[in-house]
């Protein structure tokens, strides 16, 4: 089992996130594109832990998008709009960890959709 770095959930960490994406070399037919096709994205997972609520395991979902202001993703749980969470966000070689806020959540044929909004001043 290797053990990865966690790294806080920061504007910083997100940028360079961010940064590693634009500086991949992939196909940059539109942003949309590339969003979907940047290795760091690929299988990158989503753990939700609901802060009011008193979870042993928490919610596991797929990221879709990423940008400086929060993530997209699909999970199998409804998320309520407005609740706060704790997120870890699984890349390949780190974890980014911190709290968010559920902008929305809506279903798509057989899984949840949801906005994500980072909260990086708690």
């Amino acid at each position: 089992m290797s053990t990865q770095v966690i790294h806080k959930l920061t504007r910083q960490t997100i940028a360079e996130l961010l940064k590693k994406c634009e500086s991949s070399p992939q196909d940059r037919n539109s942003d949309a594109q590339h969003r979907r096709s940047a290795p760091w994205l690929h299988d990158c997972s989503v753990e939700i832990w609901p802060a009011h609520e008193n979870w042993h395991e928490p919610w596991l979902g797929k990221c879709r998008n990423i940008s400086a202001g929060g993530l997209g993703m699909c999970s199998n749980h409804y998320l309520e709009p407005g609740i706060q969470v704790t997120i870890n966000l699984h890349l390949v070689d780190s974890t980014i960890q911190g709290k968010a806020t559920v902008r929305y959540c809506q279903k798509i044929r057989d899984e949840f959709m949801a906005g994500i909004e980072f909260d990086f001043d708690y």
